[in-house]
Order: structure tokens, then sequence, then C-alpha cells
């Protein structure tokens, strides 16, 4: 497909796609031109060759269900990690704002499980759920008007400034003196000798906290907030984008997390 296909909107942030007649197809929202050709820089699903996207594993695609007007593309193969979410999902959501582009309707990838984080996040820009068009795995739509935001690539520096401005204008710093943060996890990476670990912190006045019991106001309100933050690896630590200058953030990784 030659560029000129696209209504390129192009700044140092990225770029807004206008692609009449495009397609939307898959689970993982793969973004397909009119002459049937993939949009690889915005169809990513973490594989090194084009050949290996899951487009090329089927024999044939699954009929064209819908066709819509106006459709603005937010689909990514991580959606369902807070992480990937907040800095690679989230922030296209400013390219549109600042190509002046207001779509009513959003394709959003839609894994197994509810994820209450997008819902929450999206209605923070006044997004209703019922603007919000979920993939499946036969999922395949149309549109005389795709409109594709790029997708930002791991943490960028527009994309940290734009959730700042976004979810710390209203936030509430009620703690006040030193307020210190043990990040517990429930599902990976945990600490085989948490426990004895939580009571030697505990005496240094940390306090223990399970990011997925919380919304994610709540979070953000404990990490703007914090004074040090003990954690694993983990996508929780995508809230210390919100905390204040200078506060202390220990990482714990395990010998094994990048072994070769």
């Amino acid at each position: 497909m030659k560029l000129s296909l696209f209504g390129l909107l192009l700044f140092w942030r990225g770029y807004v796609g206008i692609l009449p007649n495009g397609r939307v197809w898959g689970q993982n929202g793969a973004i397909i031109s009119p002459d049937n050709r993939l949009i690889w820089d915005v169809s990513l699903e973490w594989v090194k060759n084009q050949k290996d996207h899951s487009i090329f594993k089927v024999k044939e695609l699954t009929p064209i269900s819908q066709t819509f007007d106006t459709v603005a593309d937010l689909t990514h193969v991580g959606s369902r990690n807070y992480f990937h979410w907040m800095y690679e999902v989230f922030p296209r959501l400013h390219l549109l704002e600042w190509a002046g582009m207001k779509p009513d309707t959003f394709i959003v990838k839609q894994d197994h499980e509810y994820l209450p984080f997008q819902d929450e996040t999206l209605s923070k820009l006044g997004i209703k759920r019922e603007q919000v068009m979920k993939t499946h795995p036969d999922f395949h739509i149309e549109a005389r008007k795709l409109i594709v935001p790029s997708q930002p690539s791991f943490v960028t520096k527009w994309a940290f400034t734009y959730l700042r401005s976004v979810f710390l204008e209203n936030c509430q710093h009620k703690m006040i003196g030193n307020h210190r943060l043990y990040i517990s996890r429930k599902r990976t990476r945990k600490i085989v000798n948490e426990p004895e670990l939580i009571k030697l912190l505990a005496s240094f006045g940390f306090i223990r906290i399970e990011l997925e019991n919380l919304s994610v106001a709540e979070q953000i309100e404990l990490f703007s907030n914090a004074e040090t933050i003990i954690s694993s690896h983990g996508a929780g630590l995508t809230n210390s984008t919100f905390c204040r200058p200078g506060t202390k953030v220990l990482e714990i990784f395990s010998t094994k997390l990048y072994a070769k």
C-alpha cells in the first residue's frame, strides 16, 4: 500500500491515519487497507516477522459483519495489561485530540476477563461504554472512514505528560507526613518469604497494598502521595507516573527474570 492512501497528520508525537474503507479484523485488531494489505505498524502482535502475524495463519477471513461511517481504532495486542493500556493505548486518544477528531465509536481489544481499568480510564475523557466496540476472534468490520492513531512504543515523554495532565487534575492529596507503600502481588512474581518481609517493612512504617483491589483513581492517589514505594517488577509500577518528584521507588527483580 502506498502511503498516499493514508490521510496522514504527522507530528513529532506520532500520527493519525485516515484510511478510507479500512477494515479491522480479529481479536487483536489487524488494520487492513482497501487493497487487502496489512498495515503492519498499527497491527502489532509482538512477532519478529510479518509472516508470523495471525492474519496469515488463517485460510480465509471471516466475512465483514458490519460497515460503519466513522470509527476510531484503539486496539492493541497488550490491552489487557495495565502498563500497555496506559502507555500504548490510552495516549492514542491524545493524538485524536491533537488532530481535532471526535469520533463517536471506538474499537478496543476484548479479552476473556472484564477489565474495569479500561472503562474507568475511558470515562475520564467522557467516553461511555456504549461508544466502545469490543473485538472477538471473528471480528471483521469496515469503516468508510477508519481513523487510526499510531501506537506509541513503550514509554514516551509525551504520553507521560498526557497521563499526568488527565489523571492528576483532581487528585486529592489528603495524606500528611511519611507515606510508605509495599505493593503485594496476588498472581505472578510473588516473594517467597513475603510474610517476613511485610513484618520487617511494617517496622519502618510501610503499609501493604494490593493494587488489584483498588480503582485506578485510588491507585493514583496512593502513588501521588507516596514518599517511598517497594514493589516487585510489574504493571502496577505504571502508577509511578503519578509520583511526586523525589519519591523513592525500590523495584525488586527476580534473578530469573532476564536469565538467558
